[in-house]
């Protein structure tokens, strides 16, 4: 009985740290990012039997659905980093938003598109966890936000 209730309650923390990782990426909703707050969003390389990725690279291609930028206009950027399972978090690149003037799209598909070669540590068929944040290059960065629609490796 004891083992039982032990399995069901591993079984219940696993599925809610789950949820609470890919919540909001795996069902396109985006999810938000800013100077204090990063945004994770897990994505997988779907492994393709007719192409080999043994002397290719792949890339994370982030969407940025809407851009706010600083209260007092100085420049930031968004830093992407990526961990396997609980592996070491590897930067996998930055990216600045131009011009610097706030954006929003209803449409997925009107997105603002970055994409990021993956280090080879994170070249892997497992789900990546890539966590988003603002960067201040100057200044404090209060008020810059991303929303990120999706990730996706190619």
């Amino acid at each position: 009985m004891a083992k039982a209730l032990v399995r069901i309650v591993t079984c219940a923390a696993l599925t809610l740290a789950l949820w609470s990782v890919t919540t909001g990426s795996s069902e396109g909703d985006p999810v938000q990012a800013t100077v204090d707050r990063p945004a994770t969003i897990v994505a997988q390389l779907s492994p393709s039997p007719s192409e080999s990725r043994s002397g290719s690279s792949a890339h994370v291609i982030i969407a940025v659905t809407h851009y706010s930028p600083t209260d007092d206009g100085m420049p930031v950027e968004v830093v992407v980093t990526g961990r396997i399972g609980n592996g070491p978090e590897r930067e996998v690149g930055r990216f600045g938003i131009t011009p610097d003037v706030e954006f929003k799209v209803d449409d997925p598909s009107a997105a603002q598109r970055f994409s990021l070669r993956l280090p080879r540590e994170l070249m892997s068929t497992e789900p990546i966890e890539f966590s988003v944040q603002m960067v201040p290059v100057r200044g404090s960065g209060r008020g810059a936000s991303v929303e990120i629609g999706d990730a996706e490796i190619r």
